[in-house]
């Protein structure tokens, strides 16, 4: 799952703790297979480093996607934005 930390509350993203898969859809019911890694876009949307390629977490329409295209081998790190920090774990 993918969480955040802000002022040192930690809250879910996307995807739920404790379970691995590769599922798109709105965050809540999305899985990820082992994301190792979160970077911001220039449009504001978390892109994750997951097992199984590139995730794209659009915070703005509440929903994860695979996008098409863009190399499985790129890695992000974690990142900051609007004083939070954003990493990816598969574990609760």
């Amino acid at each position: 799952c993918i969480r955040k930390i802000k002022d040192g509350i930690v809250s879910t993203i996307a995807g739920t703790p404790g379970e691995q898969g590769h599922q798109d859809g709105p965050l809540s019911h999305s899985q990820f297979s082992f994301p190792m890694a979160v970077c911001v876009d220039v449009d504001g949307n978390l892109l994750v480093g997951d097992f199984n390629g590139l995730r794209r977490v659009d915070l703005d329409q509440q929903i994860v996607s695979t996008p098409q295209g863009i190399p499985k081998s790129l890695i992000c790190s974690l990142s900051m934005a609007n004083e939070s920090i954003y990493a990816g774990t598969w574990t609760e």
